[in-house]
Order: structure tokens, then C-alpha cells, then sequence
């Protein structure tokens, strides 16, 4: 809250994504800050990882008592939600074969309790996962059923359901990207890439100065390239869009007049995104 007095005076909401096994500690340490954060404008964005509903969650993250404690979370997070306006619930669906057979079943529960969703296919590649040898592609029918979800059922987040319709039709990905510019993924031991996807380090943060990396010849090098790597032409990663989005006029434009202004504004609302705008 200090830093955002001096140094992030435009700063509007922090995001944090969590498995949901702690409840104790997420919810000492949302009811510890969300007051703070209300009187400076701040919003608390909180994303619980969903892989299924119920049982098939649990199967799915190996975790003893999974579901009852990712619940925990979730409904004393929606009490304290209750008196603070400034906390916003949601979670993350990563698509896997496990699940996709489950997706309406993961919709109905995020409106059952008031949640907004982040939806996105599983993505493999070096710099996210270590054990990319896993099988864990999608068949030509899990396929059909992920875009037979994305057609019939309503997702807020239209843009990225509108993108993968597409993407699941074509096998290409055409978006919007701002990795390297406004976007960062640090890993715990300082390594800093300019995309989660790329395995392509510019620098790591602990051995050198943040300052010193943004003006570096590797990231500048990167941002070049942004677009035309082989990751880009099949990333469904959300998050990605919701920073890029703002600073892409002619994408924003392009939607607005494909889509009608209310849609472009519940989209932009539900993202976020009317904060930076």
C-alpha cells in the first residue's frame, strides 16, 4: 500500500491465483489487507484453480481433501466478499481431457456462487511444464466437444471464447500480444521471461537490476519476435489478452463494432479492464 502511494499511484487492483488448499491463511490474509486496500482504491482479485466439481477435482489435483478445502476457501472468501465490495471471486479452468466433459458442470457451479471464469486448453510447452512428455493431448472428439462448449454455452469473457472458437477451427491463433512490454513471468529462482510460454530468459532480477533488463539488447531482441514464434501461432493463454487488450486499439475497435457497445462494455468490465481505460 506504500509503494502504491509513491511509486503505483495507478495502480487499481492486485490479482492473485491460489489452489485453495490453505483456507486458514487465505482468509487471515484476505480479511488482513481488504479493508487497507478499500480505503486506497485497491481492488483484491482472487482466482481459485477449478479442475472439475467435486470428486473430479480431487482426482485431478492428487491433493488429500482437495475439494472440501478449495470449498473452504471459496465460501469464506464470498462472507467476507459480503462486506467488501473491493473483493473480487473467481476462478481458472485449465482444459484438460480429464475434464472437458465437465465444462458445463464447472460453468453452472461459477454461477451458482456468483464466480467469474478464466477458461483456457492446456498448454504444453519447455518453459511451463517440466514433464511436457505426459499425455496429455487432446483427441479429434475432446476436440469437438471443447468447441461444441464454446458455441452454445454464454462466457462473459467472449473475447477469448470467440478467439478459440476460431483457433479450434483454423489451428492458428490470431491475437493480440503484449509480452515484453507490460507483461513479466518471474520465476521463484529470479529468472525473468518476457512470455510463460518461451523459453527464452532475458536476465534474472536478483543478479541484476529490473531497470538494467527492460533496457536490455535480449528484450528488445524478443519484442521483435513477438508474434512469429512457433508458441504464438498456438497460445490460449488468457492472461496474455487481458494486458494486451488496452494497449491494442485496433483489436479493441475491431471488437466494438463486431460485437455493439454493450458487449464491449460488460467485457471490458468483467476483465478489469475499465480501470486502465
Amino acid at each position: 500500500l506504500e509503494e502504491k502511494r509513491g511509486n503505483l499511484r495507478r495502480l487499481r487492483s492486485i490479482a492473485i491465483t491460489t489452489n485453495g488448499f490453505l483456507p486458514e491463511r487465505i482468509l487471515s490474509f484476505t480479511r488482513g489487507v481488504i479493508g487497507r486496500m478499500e480505503e486506497a482504491g485497491l481492488e483484491l482479485v482472487l482466482a481459485f484453480s477449478l479442475d472439475g466439481v467435486g470428486e473430479l477435482h480431487g482426482r485431478i489435483r492428487r491433493f488429500p481433501n482437495a475439494w472440501e478445502r478449495l470449498m473452504e476457501s471459496i465460501e469464506g472468501a464470498k462472507h467476507i466478499r459480503e462486506r467488501h465490495r473491493n473483493l473480487i471471486l473467481g476462478v481458472k479452468t485449465t482444459i484438460l481431457p480429464l475434464n472437458v466433459r465437465h465444462l458445463d458442470a464447472i460453468l453452472d457451479f461459477t454461477r451458482q456462487h456468483g464466480l467469474f471464469m478464466i477458461l483456457s486448453p492446456f498448454i504444453r510447452t519447455e518453459n511451463r511444464y517440466e514433464n511436457t512428455d505426459l499425455m496429455l493431448g487432446f483427441s479429434e472428439e475432446e476436440l469437438g466437444l471443447m468447441r461444441q462448449f464454446l458455441e452454445q454455452r454464454e462466457i462473459k469473457w467472449d473475447f477469448h471464447r470467440t478467439m478459440l472458437i476460431s483457433f479450434l477451427k483454423t489451428g492458428r491463433v490470431k491475437k493480440p500480444c503484449s509480452a515484453g512490454f507490460n507483461y513479466f513471468f518471474i520465476r521463484a529462482n529470479g529468472d525473468v521471461y518476457p512470455c510463460p510460454l518461451v523459453k527464452r530468459s532475458i536476465g534474472n532480477f536478483l543478479l541484476t537490476p529490473f531497470g538494467a533488463i527492460l533496457r536490455s539488447k535480449a528484450l528488445r531482441t524478443f519484442r521483435l519476435d513477438v508474434g512469429r514464434l512457433a508458441e504464438c501461432r498456438t497460445c490460449t493463454e488468457p492472461g496474455l489478452e487481458r494486458y494486451a487488450l488496452p494497449f491494442e486499439g485496433f483489436h479493441c475497435l475491431r471488437y466494438l463494432v463486431g460485437q455493439g457497445r454493450r458487449s464491449f462494455v460488460e467485457l471490458f468490465n468483467h476483465m478489469g479492464l475499465n480501470k486502465y481505460l
